[in-house]
């Protein structure tokens, strides 16, 4: 992984996905805030950007 030297924290995008390909961060190692509701609502952006990119997935093999 990629990570900020500044801060020490795994780089993501938008979505929440590393430089690693299918590997994603969220919570503590990737965001400055650290408290349990910013981490319950970043694991649910994370999980609604792999079931997106599932679903994706599956239709281009349909």
């Amino acid at each position: 992984f990629r990570g900020n030297e500044e801060d020490g924290l795994i780089e993501v995008d938008e979505n929440l996905r590393t430089t690693v390909a299918e590997i994603y961060a969220a919570g503590d190692n990737s965001a400055m805030k650290r408290t349990v509701s910013f981490a319950v609502a970043a694991g649910t952006r994370c999980g609604m950007a792999i079931n997106l990119e599932l679903i994706m997935e599956a239709m281009d093999n349909a």
